[in-house]
Parts: C-alpha cells; sequence; structure tokens
C-alpha cells in the first residue's frame, strides 16, 4: 500500500503542477510544458514492469562502464577485502571457501553498518577486488523502498540490479538460488550513526531485527556476516532525532536527513581507508526444513551477532580500530 501510495504520488503530484502552471498567471509557454510534460510521462513508463521486484530495469553495459570507474574510488578509499581465516594469496580455484561460494545455493550477505547511507554495499560486490577474490559471484543488492523511488538514486540501485528488501521479493530471489546483500540493521542504524559514539569509539549496531535470519532457514540460505570499517567514518548526518523519528514515523525515512562528508558541509564521502571484512558462512539448521522455530531463529540470530562481533574483533587492529568497541542494541550477548 505504501509503495502504491508513492508511485501516485510520482505520477500524479508532478503532473498536477505543471498543470496548475499551465493555467495560472505565470503560464509557461506550452512547448515548455508540453516537453516537461512528456518528459514526465516518458519516465513514468520505467514504473510499469516493477523493476524494484523483478529487476527489468538492470543495465549490463552500465555494470561494465561503472566497474572502470570504480577503480578510481578503490582507489580513492584505499579499498581492500579480508576473508576471515583465508590466505588470499591463494589462486580462487585452490581455495575451498571461496570456492565454494560458486555453488548454485541460497545466500545472504549481512552488510554491517548502515551508517548515514551505505553506498558500498552496492558499489563494493561490484569492484575489481571483490570480483579477484569471489570471481563471477553474482551479488544482488536489496535496497529500502524509498531507493526505489528518488530519481537518480531509483536508477542507480536498478540499473546495478539491485531489488527492493521486501518478504516478497527476498522470498523469490532465494527460491532462485541467488545470493543477496542486505542491511540487517536498517534505517534504525541511521539514529546510533552519531559524532558522540565515534568520539566514544563506539560502533553502535541494530540487532533488534529477525526478519534476515526467519528467511534464511526458511529458505536453506548460508548467512554470511560481513563489516566495512571506514563506512562510519565517511559522511554523518546531522543529528536531530526527535524530528527525524518523526520522520520516520511519517514517511518511513528519519527526516531531516543531510549528510555531510568533506569540508564538513559536502555530501560527498570523506577519504577515509575502506577495508571489508567478511566472516565464514552460517549454516542454516532447522528440524522440519522450510519451518522455523522461533527458537531455531533466536538461536540462529545469537549466532550470526556473535560471529559478527568475532569478525570485527579480530580485524579491528588490522584496520586501525584497535580501541572501538561493538555495542548491539536489540540483544544481549
Amino acid at each position: 500500500f505504501k509503495q502504491d501510495c508513492i508511485m501516485a504520488a510520482v505520477c500524479f503530484i508532478p503532473l498536477s503542477m505543471m498543470l496548475w502552471l499551465h493555467w495560472s498567471n505565470d503560464t509557461p509557454a506550452l512547448p515548455v510544458f508540453l516537453g516537461l510534460t512528456g518528459i514526465h510521462l516518458f519516465y513514468l513508463l520505467s514504473w510499469i514492469d516493477k523493476p524494484e521486484y523483478t529487476g527489468s530495469r538492470q543495465w549490463d553495459d552500465f555494470i561494465f562502464w561503472l566497474q572502470q570507474l570504480l577503480m578510481l574510488l578503490e582507489d580513492y578509499f584505499s579499498f581492500d577485502i579480508s576473508v576471515q581465516d583465508v590466505d588470499l594469496d591463494k589462486p580462487l580455484s585452490e581455495d575451498y571457501y571461496r570456492d565454494s561460494f560458486a555453488e548454485d545455493r541460497p545466500r545472504i550477505f549481512g552488510f554491517h553498518p548502515h551508517g548515514m547511507y551505505p553506498c558500498s554495499v552496492i558499489w563494493a560486490p561490484l569492484s575489481t577486488k571483490f570480483r579477484k577474490v569471489f570471481g563471477k559471484l553474482k551479488i544482488y543488492t536489496m535496497t529500502d523502498a524509498f531507493t526505489h523511488v528518488v530519481p537518480a538514486m531509483r536508477e542507480f540501485c536498478q540499473y546495478t540490479g539491485g531489488r527492493e528488501v521486501s518478504k516478497q521479493v527476498v522470498s523469490e530471489m532465494l527460491n532462485s538460488k541467488k545470493t543477496i546483500m542486505l542491511v540487517p540493521g536498517g534505517q534504525g542504524e541511521i539514529m546510533l550513526h552519531t559524532r558522540e559514539n565515534l568520539d566514544a569509539k563506539i560502533i553502535s549496531l541494530c540487532a533488534k531485527h529477525k526478519g534476515f535470519v526467519r528467511m534464511a532457514l526458511k529458505h536453506n540460505a548460508e548467512l554470511v556476516p560481513t563489516f566495512n570499517f571506514g563506512e562510519l567514518q565517511a559522511i554523518e548526518n546531522i543529528y536531530l532525532p526527535k524530528m527525524q523519528n518523526l520522520g520516520r514515523a511519517l514517511f518511513g525515512f528519519p527526516l531531516p536527513f543531510l549528510p555531510v562528508g568533506i569540508w564538513g558541509f559536502l555530501p560527498i564521502p570523506r577519504k577515509v581507508n575502506m577495508r571489508w571484512v567478511i566472516g565464514k558462512p552460517i549454516q542454516p539448521r532447522t528440524q522440519i526444513p522450510g519451518k522455523p522455530t522461533e527458537d531455531e531463529v533466536a538461536e540462529m540470530h545469537r549466532q550470526y551477532f556473535l560471529a559478527l562481533r568475532d569478525l570485527i574483533d579480530s580485524h579491528k587492529e588490522a584496520a586501525d580500530y584497535g580501541e572501538f568497541k561493538v555495542e548491539y542494541k536489540g540483544i544481549v550477548i
């Protein structure tokens, strides 16, 4: 219902405004009016097949072009990847763990932290270093419905094969034995990304959501914890928690949303070192396949966040985050 309301707003509000402008005292020239109306109607065609569900707008040529551009981004962030207990100097074909990712089975990468907006969750799996580590493994990034509405953001997500992170879409992807990546902390982690936590050397993560674990158990999918050192330092938001909680309740997004990065006012990420660390897959275990109990969900949820904490603690020294401590919200471990 929310998605349909957003669709209606995107369809009719701009068109109504153009009609109002045309018949008001500030009437623009007819060619301008017709041109803007035509552009708007043409753009609406991209909504017909619901690409946020089907992936119908994936553009392979755009992905290829983006991969060439990402080499500059890798240099900007000094981007690097580590895999827990794996020697990346070994060829891919000689490493059973990495080679096993080529298997045709459902898999969920859980990415942390959300930060202001987890940009690397989209571009990092397309990078040359990621492909060097995991070969031709294709990861489909699942993002919030909001990102499939805002122009430009919508195009970037959908051209790269992104989908909406809804139960229906996640279920269809896992049934098709696809590998997906989502952010378990969700938008709630934006509120935990504060200057106070960074100054106190605290990595605050939202651990209350269990839906991704339930989906993994239901579809017999592996869970792979993933963390990016540097995501939190790259960009920040203004801190107005009461207004942002209200905005999230009303619009599904923590407004006002004013990210700042370089020079303290531009929404461009700071030049920080980014190091992705990837943990060992956690295998799903249920007594009745496809029908997990709440106890089984709770146990795998606990295992996942224990593994995530161990992953962070075992790599934080090498990533120059030795003084940082993990703090979970919504779970006691």
